[in-house]
């Protein structure tokens, strides 16, 4: 499997870029910005964008999503209870900091559903808490999981600054989905940098 990520947009989202090996298709996890750097990968790679995947709907993960899909026709995918961040500029942040930029999602999933993409198998894992509609990606082959703002290295999403936002729904749907997995599963955040669910099991302060 393909795998890139780069930093995107004024916080530095991770913006991760996977592709089948064979046949090059591609799907692009929160283009949260720098959308001339992600088609940079693009073409550099010779790849064949097929999926946009968010993790939630804040804007900080969506804000070049648009483009992508106007220029290679790739279809945006999201949780269910995702969409009215979508629909919604002030619901999804982006109204705030002068972009207004509204997403149609192309197809909904919910949780256990699988996105094929080439041969790989992306698991879809709902993870509310930080926000509604919080999808993380498990790719089991690859022992891979793509967490959004749900789990970071040491820490958690935020759930204090939103009136949606519940730090007791994420922690229940963090033990039994995500720390559940294979302790050696690396853990792909939305910011910051990588870890393990071993790791977190041992050294997240929320997690003990």
């Amino acid at each position: 499997m393909f795998f890139i990520d780069i930093k995107v947009g004024e916080i530095k989202t991770n913006c991760y870029i996977i592709a089948d090996d064979d046949t090059k298709e591609c799907a692009i996890i929160d283009p949260g910005g720098d959308y001339e750097d992600i088609v940079h990968i693009f073409e550099r790679y010779n790849l064949k964008p097929t999926y946009i995947l968010l993790t939630h709907g804040h804007y900080d993960h969506l804000l070049d999503a648009n483009k992508i899909r106007d220029m290679y026709s790739a279809k945006v995918i999201c949780h269910e209870e995702a969409v009215p961040f979508l629909d919604s500029s002030t619901l999804n942040g982006s109204f705030y900091f002068g972009y207004d930029v509204t997403i149609k999602a192309d197809k909904i999933v919910k949780e256990h559903d699988i996105i094929k993409l080439g041969k790989i198998e992306i698991k879809v894992l709902h993870v509310p808490g930080h926000a509604p509609g919080s999808a993380c990606y498990y790719i089991e082959s690859e022992n891979i999981v793509f967490t959004g703002d749900t789990l970071f290295k040491e820490t958690i999403g935020i759930t204090n600054r939103f009136s949606y936002g519940s730090h007791e729904l994420l922690m229940k749907n963090i033990k039994e989905k995500l720390i559940t997995l294979p302790s050696k599963t690396i853990v792909y955040p939305g910011h910051g940098g990588y870890t393990t669910v071993e790791s977190e099991v041992n050294n997240n302060y929320f997690l003990k």
